[in-house]
């Protein structure tokens, strides 16, 4: 196998505006999209799968040199295309269904710009409200949460103030004692 991309192009249309194919190792002619950051190429290649017409294929090199898919026979993980660069040639179409509509494309999307609330654990500030599987029946939320009209109707019992104090006791001796530790060094 000759090292380097097996490249053919069409005839005319100038120097950026030929329509340039990889060759793969069928002998399949793969329109080329454009380019990775890290110099891999996107290519249209037919789908045979129902509903999809192509999907895109990513040709690189290995360490010999020597052109190969990793992604042979299937879609290219969305993420992986990184920083993609379109080909001067290629169809806008083409582009706008691998940014909007392809398989992976809208989750990609909203995992790149998705934005949530804000909440704080013991680990440091973080967005949105805290998973209920994370929220303890202790846990309090004033500071989180708009305030709401209590239940009076189930006063807390003994044994959750107990709780609550006992926290708020250990909190303040643990407190005092550091105090007290850096002032008597």
């Amino acid at each position: 196998m000759t090292n380097g991309y097996n490249i053919q192009c069409d005839a005319g249309g100038g120097l950026y505006y030929q329509t340039c194919y990889v060759i793969d190792a069928s002998g399949k002619r793969n329109e080329i999209l454009g380019y990775t950051d890290n110099g891999g190429i996107i290519t249209k290649t037919k789908s045979n799968s129902p509903g999809i017409a192509w999907t895109p294929q990513l040709f690189t090199l290995n360490n010999a040199g020597q052109q190969f898919q990793p992604y042979r026979g299937g879609n290219i993980p969305y993420g992986y295309m990184g920083s993609f660069t379109p080909a001067t040639s290629a169809d806008p179409q083409d582009l706008e269904y691998m940014k909007y509509e392809m398989p992976g494309s809208q989750s990609f999307r909203k995992q790149q710009t998705y934005v949530a609330g804000w909440w704080e654990n013991v680990f440091g500030l973080r967005q949105e409200a805290p998973p209920k599987s994370l929220q303890s029946s202790s846990a309090e939320t004033d500071t989180e949460m708009p305030p709401t009209k209590e239940d009076t109707s189930n006063p807390p019992s003994v044994e959750t103030k107990l709780t609550k104090n006992l926290g708020y006791s250990t909190i303040a001796v643990a407190g005092l004692y550091l105090i007290s530790k850096s002032m008597f060094k």
